[in-house]
């Protein structure tokens, strides 16, 4: 159980993570 939900975090952080990396991007190249 507290193994699941520790992965289940992990992939959401992960996943927030990507987003904001590709957010991120993705201003920088509309600024360039």
């Amino acid at each position: 159980m507290g193994r699941h939900v520790l992965s289940t975090i992990c992939a959401r952080l992960l996943s927030t993570s990507i987003q904001t990396t590709a957010t991120a991007k993705h201003v920088e190249y509309i600024v360039d």
